[in-house]
């Protein structure tokens, strides 16, 4: 290629180039004036936490140029309820004079709170014969409710681990320390009512009471019964219990001994009926 050859390809780039820039700033020029929608914020996808309040969130929109845009209020279309989990698809129109254009938006509403474990000790406690304790916990989630039933209890070296997780896979995990040391007293249960009253002169005979220990079996209740049927008064039976670790714990039954007033009447009943299937139950009744 000769020299003057050259120098008209360096021109031809030149004009080329120039010619291109035109075209651009015509297009870019072009596009900032002509009137058009504009959106200026946009979310596709929006989250909210259930039973959250839900709040419309369309896109920012304008109708005009880049230097002069009027906003356009859209129409939704679509409702989101935030008490049932789920996806929800809403639509938003937006109108200026005769044209339309129309966007969709995900809600979606999720449940990533993980439930509340409360327990009632900062420590488990064990038995001297190796039992755990009884341990006090409660779970709810905001979602499922009291998931107490679903909590797991694990036991790792001189831990207790609780884990609860709700529907949605959120988890919730606690730890305790264990204390090898029995602090609860057994627990006394009284046969019948805690108080009665007798006339001077009735014969008594006290129902019992049964014990229960969360680390002894066998555990005898002494009683201490001073009730005087033939004394008018107001008499205790107490029952008493200690377990291999030394808790105590007693349980007072009241009866009342008192005298027939002067003046006073009396009513018999009878029942002609043989024994039924009500007899059991007339008998407790008389008996309170």
């Amino acid at each position: 290629m000769d020299k003057s050859g050259i120098s008209f390809g360096k021109k031809g780039v030149i004009v080329y180039c120039i010619v291109l820039l035109v075209i651009l700033s015509f297009l870019v020029t072009f596009e900032i004036i002509k009137p058009q929608f504009r959106m200026r914020k946009y979310n596709k996808l929006v989250k909210y936490q259930y039973k959250d309040k839900y709040k419309s969130n369309p896109a920012d929109i304008c109708f005009g140029s880049l230097f002069s845009c009027e906003n356009v209020k859209p129409i939704r279309k679509g409702e989101v309820n935030t008490s049932k989990l789920g996806t929800y698809k809403i639509k938003y129109e937006y109108r200026y004079k005769n044209q339309i254009i129309e966007l969709e938006q995900e809600v979606v509403v999720e449940d990533t709170k993980a439930p509340e474990l409360t327990i009632d000790s900062k420590y488990v406690y064990m038995c001297p014969n190796g039992n755990i304790d009884k341990i006090d916990y409660k779970a709810i989630d905001d979602y499922d409710g009291d998931i107490t039933d679903k909590v797991k209890v694990e036991f790792y070296r001189n831990k207790a681990i609780l884990t609860v997780m709700d529907s949605s896979n959120n988890k919730t995990t606690k730890e305790l320390d264990i204390v090898k040391e029995d602090k609860t007293s057994p627990v006394i249960e009284m046969n019948g009512i805690t108080e009665r009253s007798i006339l001077v002169g009735d014969s008594y005979e006290d129902e019992g009471a049964t014990v229960t220990d969360n680390c002894d079996k066998d555990i005898k209740i002494s009683v201490k019964n001073e009730v005087d049927t033939n004394t008018a008064g107001t008499y205790n039976i107490t029952y008493s219990a200690k377990d291999s670790s030394g808790n105590e714990t007693s349980i007072t039954r009241t009866i009342n001994v008192k005298n027939v007033e002067s003046g006073s009447k009396i009513v018999y009943l009878t029942f002609d009926d043989g024994p039924s299937i009500y007899t059991n139950e007339l008998l407790d009744i008389l008996k309170k």
